[in-house]
């Protein structure tokens, strides 16, 4: 089963044109569009995964918000963190 697309504007084809991972350097237009403030790199954040002590459910956790005394998702206790 599949769709056909009788047309397509502007938009739609630079959103196809994204997903493209060859670039042609010869034709800036057909390049993937950049969003401004692209140029910083994104930071991908670490998890840690802490067991609930009274209901036994794993919950995952920003390791950098540790500190902040995460509670478990399922049941509101204090996840112990050491």
């Amino acid at each position: 089963m599949g769709i056909e697309l009788l047309g397509t504007d502007g938009p739609y084809d630079d959103f196809i044109r994204s997903f493209s991972t060859e670039e042609d350097s010869s034709n800036p237009s057909q390049n993937s569009p950049r969003k401004t403030g692209d140029s910083t790199p994104e930071v991908q954040s670490k998890f840690t995964i802490v067991a609930c002590g009274q209901c036994g459910v794993r919950n995952k956790v920003k390791t950098e918000k540790l500190h902040l005394g995460p509670r478990c998702g399922k049941c509101g206790n204090a996840l112990a963190t050491v």
